[in-house]
């Protein structure tokens, strides 16, 4: 309900948002598999989101050309099981610096061989001042 006011506020097209089969894909799909069994331990969502830039799916500079159809759809999250070879997630890419990105990806995870546990989803609640 909020994401639906949050994308009508910025006349956003509600039809793509209840039907994703609306929205723009990427020509390849492909998996970053694990390279090793364990425990995702660490995720670092800047190399991840240093990675999706090199894809095209943000930018550098202002004048760069975001491609709405790049991306990566994470699978594996901290705290999950995985075995080598098993998809890590998927990179929804368009030709684009794929290699120098999977590079980025491998490097944003960590494994332990041990359970570890989830993080927090939410730390704290921010309230603004009353007015």
């Amino acid at each position: 309900e909020y994401f639906y006011k949050m994308v009508k506020s910025q006349h956003g097209d509600l039809g793509m948002v209840k039907d994703t089969s609306l929205l723009p894909t990427a020509p390849h799909r492909v998996p970053l598999l694990a390279p090793q069994s364990g425990y995702v331990s660490v995720l670092d969502a800047r190399q991840v989101g240093d990675a999706a830039v090199l894809l095209g799916a943000g930018r550098q500079v202002k004048e760069e050309r975001v491609d709405p159809r790049v991306g990566i759809e994470l699978v594996a999250k901290v705290g999950d099981q995985v075995e080598s070879g098993e998809p890590l997630l998927w990179i929804h890419h368009a030709d684009r610096g794929l290699e120098e990105a999977k590079h980025k990806l491998l490097s944003a995870f960590e494994y332990s061989a041990t359970p570890c546990d989830e993080p927090e989803l939410i730390y704290e609640t921010v309230y603004g001042s009353q007015r």
